[in-house]
């Protein structure tokens, strides 16, 4: 039971980090499924179907989170603790509460919790313009009714965008033409399922992973629906490997990352694959591709 008015609304974050510890003790007791950090739980975790494996997935991310903050020798705080001030912390364990009290909701109360706060689930056109129109002033001028957490709402449209353009660096993609010469827009989800099916690259990510994420992001830059905030966090650790700059075993450096292309797999390779694939005429640049150097 809160104690105070700062406990009753989760702006306190030493009561919040016992809530959170509660909550990951909960969702242990019940023995959910547990997924190995693998496709099949990212293709559970960012699916637009709700079921048993959708939830079990939700809350196997939401202790993964949970344990992240709590556990003081995790990586994330060995490498984020002495970065991250409390009100950063506050946000995220604020987020955590608030998506599970949602998540509990719209699950008819699986887990029997006796916390949590209701908030809307869904970004409307005001709040994304008002936030671009105010975006660069410190005090924002507009009110918040709706207590959505802009900054962790809009992570999905830049999860999305760091996608596409690692995927058209990786390849050196600078445009698809038509047969007129004009420009044609050709879906990253299209090429990175073209990759995967190719295999043209030694990749750190599971281009099958990639593609779930790549959907997800799709679906509320359409929807406006806010997604979970864990299911954000997750995608961030998913795909990090990707954005690498240092190769340790060869001590390559690059500030731009790597391409991952497999030796002796050549742009010309990729491009008659690609125009025979999309019927169309790629343009791919090497001098778009990041360029290796040893240290």
């Amino acid at each position: 039971m809160a104690k105070s008015l700062k406990e009753a609304t989760y702006e306190n974050l030493e009561y919040n980090k016992e809530i959170l510890l509660e909550l990951k003790e909960l969702i242990s007791s019940k023995k959910f499924v547990n997924y190995d950090k693998d496709d099949e739980f990212s293709k559970h975790l960012f699916s637009i179907n709700i079921n048993d494996n959708w939830y079990y997935a939700q809350c196997q991310s939401l202790v993964n989170q949970i344990d992240k903050i709590i556990n003081d020798s995790s990586k994330f705080n060995e490498d984020y603790n002495q970065i991250l001030t409390d009100e950063d912390y506050l946000n995220l364990t604020k987020e955590l509460i608030y998506d599970f009290s949602y998540l509990n909701q719209i699950s008819s109360n699986k887990i029997e919790w006796s916390h949590g706060i209701l908030r809307s689930n869904y970004m409307d056109e005001n709040q994304f313009f008002l936030h671009s129109k105010f975006s660069y002033f410190t005090d924002k001028h507009y009110p918040d009714e709706s207590r959505v957490n802009l900054t962790f709402s809009s992570l999905p449209i830049l999860i999305r965008q760091s996608i596409e353009l690692k995927i058209k660096s990786i390849i050196g993609l600078e445009r698809v033409l038509k047969s007129d010469k004009n420009i044609k827009i050709i879906p990253i989800s299209k090429i990175i399922r073209f990759l995967e099916k190719e295999s043209f690259l030694d990749c750190p990510v599971s281009l099958k992973t990639l593609g779930y994420i790549n959907f997800w992001t799709n679906t509320f830059i359409h929807t406006g629906i806010h997604p979970f905030s864990w299911q954000s966090l997750e995608a961030i650790d998913l795909i990090e490997s990707l954005f690498t700059i240092k190769q340790w075993e060869t001590g390559n450096l690059d500030l731009r990352g790597f391409t991952f292309l497999k030796k002796n797999i050549t742009l010309e390779q990729i491009k008659e694959k690609l125009d025979t694939e999309f019927r169309t005429n790629f343009i791919l640049n090497e001098k778009l591709m990041p360029q290796q150097y040893n240290i």
